[in-house]
C-alpha cells in the first residue's frame, strides 16, 4: 500500500505548499531573470523552490544565491518557526518515508517486471 505524500503551507508564504516531511528544512523561492535581446522591457523570470537542511544552510555564505546565478532568493519556509507539535508531525512523516517497506512476493515480482521493461526499453533505444 503506497503512502500519500502530505502537503502543508509554508510558514513565511502561505500561498506555497511544501511536503510535510520536508518541513524541517529551509525553503527559498529562487528566481533567475534573463533579459531577452530585442525585448528588454519584458525579461524572462524563472522561479524554482530550493530547500536546505539547517546544517547545510549554516555552512553557506550569504552569497549563495548570486553564486548559483539567482538574482532573487526569498525565504518562504523557516523551520525555526515551527511549534513542537508541528516538528513532531514533520518527523513522523519523515519516518514513514524512510521506513523500509517489507518485501512481499507480489512486490518482488513487480520489481522484476519493471526491471525487464526498463532493459527492453534501453535495448530499443540503441
Amino acid at each position: 500500500m503506497e503512502q500519500k505524500l502530505k502537503l502543508r503551507k509554508a510558514n513565511k508564504d502561505p500561498d506555497v505548499e511544501i511536503l510535510l516531511h520536508d518541513a524541517m528544512n529551509f525553503h527559498f523561492e529562487c528566481t533567475r531573470v534573463t533579459v531577452i535581446p530585442g525585448n528588454e522591457q519584458f525579461p524572462s523570470r524563472l522561479s524554482t523552490v530550493r530547500q536546505f537542511k539547517p546544517e547545510i544552510l549554516a555552512k553557506l555564505t550569504s552569497e549563495w544565491p548570486r553564486i548559483a546565478n539567482y538574482q532573487e532568493a526569498r525565504l518562504i519556509h523557516d523551520p525555526t518557526l515551527l511549534t513542537e507539535s508541528e516538528l513532531k508531525e514533520a518527523q513522523a512523516a519523515l519516518d514513514l518515508i524512510l521506513k523500509p517497506k517489507p518485501l512481499t512476493p507480489g512486490s518482488v515480482e513487480a520489481m522484476a517486471a519493471e526491471m525487464k521493461r526498463i532493459k527492453r526499453q534501453m535495448r530499443n533505444k540503441v
